[in-house]
């Protein structure tokens, strides 16, 4: 199935959007984006560097509960062909989510 991320529309995975469509969520950047504010008070409230997501491939906080999502690679990743313009302001708008359990929010600005 082909996967488009709601906040910045880029498109991955494997399929036929034309016949399945798209499954919506998150890409690794935007989760990441979304989550670091919050990872990074975790990781100073437990003894780590707030280092989430500043990491460039290597991250040496073997320890670290966050480690493996913050040095997760992105799979490749392209625009859909019907949504290469993004609406102005886009991507800086908040965001609501429910994962089943209630509404959160996710702040992408």
């Amino acid at each position: 199935m082909k996967y488009q991320c709601f906040n910045c529309r880029r498109v991955w995975g494997e399929g036929n959007p034309e016949v399945e469509g798209y499954s919506h969520g998150l890409c690794v950047r935007c989760t990441k984006e979304a989550l670091a504010r919050t990872y990074r008070k975790q990781q100073l409230a437990e003894g780590n560097f707030d280092c989430f997501a500043k990491a460039s491939g290597f991250c040496d906080q073997t320890n670290c509960r966050y480690r493996e999502i913050c040095l997760k690679p992105e799979p490749p990743m392209e625009l859909g062909p019907e949504l290469n313009q993004l609406p102005a302001g886009y991507a800086r708008q908040e965001k609501y989510v429910d994962y089943g359990q209630g509404q959160i929010s996710i702040d992408f600005s």
